[in-house]
């Protein structure tokens, strides 16, 4: 009998697809759960296609109806009150909110250095960083949800994250970008910290992982940040220093890049021991 009920449990409670994930209070897919959230932070009103108010929701069909899927979702038990989602006013056009509860302003004044340089050891303690951004993680959603009473999508959302970013870094026009031959390990960490952080803002413009517990949103961040900052340094190198050089190079900062085949890393406290193990 627990066998029975065990394998029930393994399937969506709206559509039937195999799950294990429990979404808005109920074992539900993702497309279920998704779609029950976009229909009713928009209010949608939706017409049963054939009348009946009956239709089946089943796996592999194509088009569901939506009437009949929704109702689905609230029968199964679906709920927005395990939603932590805040909607926020609609805005005339698609930026950010920026809000000094939502997002760090000046990181200088939050993070406190604790970069040593031990022999031939480099310490560099980042606990300061992973708070800032549990904090952000414990924040409601960043930017809107609606503009002028449409509901914006996944994509939209993600573009609203990203010109917050790229506002939020605040890098150098080609004018003032400088092209160098040694990168400053301190100024190269500072960064790094910067960018990880926004990255953790950036998720937090998308419903999907807002509603997601403290510890699925810090499993999910480790494993999708370093492919973030290899993507977003690389796209900014080249936008920023495309004009300047032919040659490769890798934004090290919000002013200034170095060409990739001949990196040198510099710190006045590195040993000799330390620039060996750099560089050979």
């Amino acid at each position: 009998m627990l066998n029975e009920l065990d394998s029930l449990l393994d399937f969506c409670l709206v559509c039937g697809i195999p799950t294990k994930s429990i979404s808005l209070g109920v074992n539900a897919c993702r497309a279920c759960s998704s779609f029950f959230r976009r229909s009713a932070n928009a209010n949608a009103q939706y017409k049963c296609r054939r009348g009946t108010k009956n239709c089946p929701i089943k796996a592999g069909e194509k088009l569901f109806c939506k009437y009949c899927r929704f109702e689905k979702c609230k029968n199964a038990g679906m709920s927005l009150k395990n939603l932590k989602v805040v909607v926020q006013k609609s805005e005339e056009i698609v930026t950010p909110t920026n809000s000094q509860n939502n997002s760090p302003v000046n990181f200088k004044s939050v993070i406190k250095r604790t970069i040593e340089i031990k022999g031939n050891k480099v310490i560099y303690d980042i606990h300061d960083t992973i708070t800032i951004i549990k904090d952000i993680f414990s924040k409601p959603l960043h930017g809107v949800l609606q503009i002028n009473g449409v509901q914006l999508s996944c994509l939209q959302k993600t573009v609203q994250g990203l010109i917050h970013l790229r506002s939020s870094l605040g890098i150098a026009n080609n004018e003032k970008m400088t092209i160098s031959y040694t990168i400053e390990f301190r100024k190269f960490v500072a960064f790094w910290e910067k960018l990880l952080i926004h990255i953790a803002e950036l998720l937090m413009y998308m419903p999907d992982f807002v509603i997601l517990s403290s510890s699925e949103k810090w499993d999910l961040f480790k494993s999708f940040w370093p492919m973030c900052h290899v993507f977003l340094r690389v796209y900014f190198s080249i936008e920023y220093c495309q004009k300047l050089t032919s040659k490769n190079v890798i934004l090290t900062d919000t002013e200034s890049a170095h060409f990739l085949e001949s990196l040198q890393v510099v710190d006045e406290e590195f040993t000799p021991h330390i620039h060996l193990f750099l560089f050979q």
